[in-house]
């Protein structure tokens, strides 16, 4: 179980971004599958999830969570 860990942290270390001011964050798309996630639906059901959870501690999810739409050229 641990080379599990090891290979998942690894993994999400190589998906990091950065800001300019060496903020870090994550793109869902990036790390679904990381997290055993290969429909999309179902992975935005649990950041959903996990945004009521982050709420109901007390944290605002508005400072964890940031909604973006990644936007592709059609034909």
């Amino acid at each position: 179980m641990s080379d599990l860990i090891v290979t998942t942290n690894n993994a999400l270390e190589m998906a990091r971004k950065t800001t300019r001011n060496g903020g870090e964050y994550w793109l869902g798309r990036d790390i679904q599958t990381l997290l055993g996630y290969a429909n999309w639906d179902n992975f935005c059901k649990v950041v959903e999830k996990a945004k009521i959870a982050c709420a109901n501690s007390g944290v605002a999810p508005g400072d964890h969570f940031l909604d973006t739409k990644k936007v592709i050229t059609a034909g």
